[in-house]
């Protein structure tokens, strides 16, 4: 890693030093939290702030490092961690915003720290926001150990993922042939398994990455295995999510190959255009589908429900009540990163 940081170009050795010793920081600053043992409800907020402000900037430094050692974030998947996907959340409405957090729809809110379970271990805070004349509240508790484990989790399989790939061997791209394959096959509305899992192979190969990495194509193909047994009425709407993700795999590869790409079109179903229609009717709606990949927002289900009221036809409020009770992350991301991508595509 050091020798090749020190071949890189000057800007980007300095960037790439930064980001490593704000990780040192880091960790150093998380000994120091696990040491310290004061009971003083003073003592344990000014250090669980510190803490959370201190994995925010662990976690930029991470993203960094790979944007300066590859050029892309493929290698970094917080967003994967459930932790610390919430980790940006908990952090703005404690440490950043608790008295007033603004929202891109024109809400906002405020967060209450509960202090009878202030702890050497966990806080807890209310939080709500406010839409127009309805008020959404929720607890939240926050694990410091759950909190600190998982980035350091994360950051190994980084580090680790980093050094694998910048000692690879450059060899032939087999990977992009196998996905224009599979983007034909669920064409023609073949969902074929065994293939995905050669293709998550081939790439971990065409990489030099391991079976336990988490770098983004990994862990978006095996998301689109679970789409692939997904059985319900909207199969339109499923195929189509799993033909944009399969392009989006394919850009992801061929980035990474340093190849230039020209994707095809799909064409997406009566269904979608009529609902996208319906959402640019008026500006305000738009809004409410920013966060339809991400499960873990504040502002989910709100939106969601306010679609439904928006719109107040049938069969869309039921296909959102049906995209509302998914419970696995992954299918959510593939299916709302469709949706919320066609619906703002100018």
């Amino acid at each position: 890693m050091k020798n090749f940081i020190e071949n890189l170009p000057f800007d980007q050795q300095i960037r790439a030093q930064s980001a490593l010793s704000a990780l040192e920081d880091v960790d150093l600053m998380i000994d120091a939290f696990l040491k310290r043992n004061d009971e003083l409800k003073s003592e344990i907020l000014l250090d669980a702030y510190g803490l959370m402000q201190a994995l925010f900037v662990g976690i930029d430094a991470i993203y960094q490092l790979s944007l300066v050692t590859t050029k892309f974030k493929y290698h970094v998947n917080i967003n994967q961690n459930h932790v610390l996907r919430k980790l940006k959340y908990i952090r703005n409405d404690i440490v950043g915003h608790p008295t007033l957090r603004t929202y891109h729809d024109g809400s906002y809110g405020f967060s209450l720290l509960l202090d009878d379970k202030v702890t050497r271990d966990t806080i807890a805070y209310q939080t709500y926001i406010i839409k127009d004349k309805e008020i959404h509240k929720e607890e939240t508790t926050v694990y410091f150990d759950e909190m600190i484990e998982s980035y350091q989790k994360e950051k190994k399989f980084f580090m680790k993922d980093l050094s694998q790939f910048i000692r690879k061997i450059p060899n032939k791209d087999k990977t992009t042939g196998l996905l224009v394959k599979l983007f034909n096959k669920v064409s023609n509305n073949n969902y074929d398994l065994l293939l995905i899992s050669q293709i998550e192979q081939q790439f971990l190969n065409d990489q030099n990455l391991d079976i336990q990495t988490k770098n983004r194509f990994s862990t978006r193909i095996k998301a689109l295995a679970k789409v692939f047994t997904i059985k319900n009425n909207y199969p339109d709407v499923i195929n189509t999510a799993c033909l944009y993700q399969i392009l989006g795999l394919y850009k992801m590869n061929t980035q990474l190959n340093n190849k230039k790409i020209k994707l095809p079109n799909i064409t997406y179903p009566m269904f979608l255009i009529e609902l996208k229609h319906e959402i640019l009717k008026i500006q305000q709606y738009t809004t409410y589908v920013s966060e339809l990949n991400d499960k873990d927002h504040p502002l989910f289900e709100l939106h969601i429900n306010l679609l439904i009221q928006a719109i107040n036809q049938e069969k869309y409020s039921i296909f959102f009540e049906w995209f509302k009770s998914i419970e696995d992350d992954d299918i959510v991301f593939i299916i709302g990163k469709m949706l919320k991508d066609f619906i703002l595509k100018v």
